[in-house]
């Protein structure tokens, strides 16, 4: 992969996963929770029982994760004899991050869905998993990129 490729694709993969958290928190998981109600209802019964879906902290921890993207893309597209080490494990961690962030994000949703509809605050809708998937597997290649495989060493006679 070009160089040029690891900033593009990091920062698209972080606005993808915020755009994801945000979808699952504020429209899946509003959805599973109280099935067979459109969202609007879902929103006015919250408001109704004096509980706010935080929609406010749902955007800004996701417009942070975009954010910190945008910046490394930018750091990237200006630094074109960067080490792409460095770059993918900007972006790794970012992306190591995403589950602990939609974690937070989904706290007040969840809470505001349990107290109106008298269920657990756990999430509904099973569609959380990409998000922790995701993370997951930036961890562990963030690992990986930290241990590069040895060279073998020629055998000394």
């Amino acid at each position: 992969m070009p160089r040029r490729w690891i900033p593009l694709t990091g920062c698209t993969t972080i606005v993808l996963l915020a755009v994801w958290s945000v979808v699952q928190n504020l429209v899946l998981n509003p959805l599973a929770t109280a099935p067979g109600r459109s969202l609007p209802q879902i929103h006015a019964d919250i408001t109704a029982a004096g509980e706010s879906m935080d929609s406010g902290l749902v955007l800004a921890v996701a417009g942070l994760g975009v954010g910190l993207a945008f910046a490394l893309l930018l750091t990237g597209r200006r630094r074109q004899h960067a080490n792409p080490r460095a770059a993918a494990t900007g972006f790794l961690v970012l992306g190591v991050f995403a589950a602990p962030a939609h974690w937070l994000a989904s706290f007040g949703p969840n809470i505001a869905l349990a107290d109106t509809y008298q269920t657990s605050g756990a999430a509904h809708s099973p569609w959380g998993w990409p998000i922790y998937l995701a993370s997951g597997l930036c961890l562990i290649a963030l690992i990986l990129l930290a241990h590069p495989a040895r060279e073998p060493h020629a055998a000394t006679s």
